[in-house]
């Protein structure tokens, strides 16, 4: 999450928002203590952001 986190940015490196929306749901899947992390919220809201 904190790697995603610092090379992501407001930036989206490239990556649609559907395989955004895929990394998150993946590092939720693995450890579903970090959707209350301060920097996966960040990235989530940013990704939320692309979607619309």
């Amino acid at each position: 999450m904190q790697l995603l986190f610092t090379i992501l940015g407001d930036q989206s490196l490239g990556l649609s928002p559907e395989e955004l929306r895929q990394c998150l749901d993946a590092i939720i899947r693995e450890a579903p203590d970090l959707s209350q992390d301060h920097r996966f919220r960040r990235v989530d809201e940013f990704a939320r952001r692309l979607e619309i």
